[in-house]
């Protein structure tokens, strides 16, 4: 019996498997491509002094990394640690505020006000804000994407007081304002997860 030429063996595996058989889509298995690498450092947010004092821009700055770390596929580094080297920047900014986009005072012992109540009564406000983030390469410095979004909320507040500076991030964050931010946050953090 004649023993078959290595050419001859690959001509009927050719034959045998086709262009498209088993051992090219192996092939192709292999070669799937890597998950996204989404490392970031949240470089800066601005805009705060739109809310009138209602936050600070390191606030606004923790809020989002604070959103990045919720959100699914970010690995958030801390800016300026040594060793630290990050693919990419995300840079923040606040582009509307409107906090009082709508809301009616509570009486409060059968007195009300007009757009405030009485005595230091409780209303509920309803709050919007709109913010863009920004994705840059970490190298060249260059704008890769930008993802905008707004965010609504409303929430009983008390006139007096209802934010500043020595408000707690917790109490903040349960105010009409807090909550639209986080909305909109949440919002941009997914857009943005999807350019890149």
């Amino acid at each position: 019996m004649k023993s078959s030429t290595p050419a001859a063996i690959l001509t009927a595996l050719a034959l045998a498997f086709g262009p498209f058989g088993s051992p090219t889509l192996a092939f192709a298995a292999t070669q799937a491509p890597a998950a996204a690498d989404r490392t970031v450092v949240v470089e800066s947010f601005d805009g705060a002094e739109l809310t009138g004092g209602a936050v600070t821009n390191d606030g606004l700055s923790a809020m989002l990394v604070d959103t990045l770390l919720a959100a699914d596929g970010y690995t958030v580094m801390e800016k300026g640690v040594a060793g630290a080297e990050p693919r990419f920047l995300i840079k923040g900014s606040i582009v509307r505020f409107d906090a009082n986009a709508g809301g009616a005072a509570l009486q409060m012992g059968g007195v009300s006000g007009v757009g405030r109540a009485l005595g230091g009564g409780a209303r509920r406000r309803v709050s919007r804000v709109a913010v863009s983030l920004r994705l840059i390469d970490a190298t060249s410095g260059r704008i890769l994407a930008v993802a905008r979004a707004e965010g609504e909320a409303a929430a009983k507040e008390a006139d007096a007081g209802l934010s500043g500076p020595g408000m707690s991030a917790s109490a903040f964050r349960s105010t009409s304002i807090g909550q639209a931010l986080e909305n909109a946050l949440a919002k941009a953090a997914r857009d943005l997860a999807g350019k890149f």
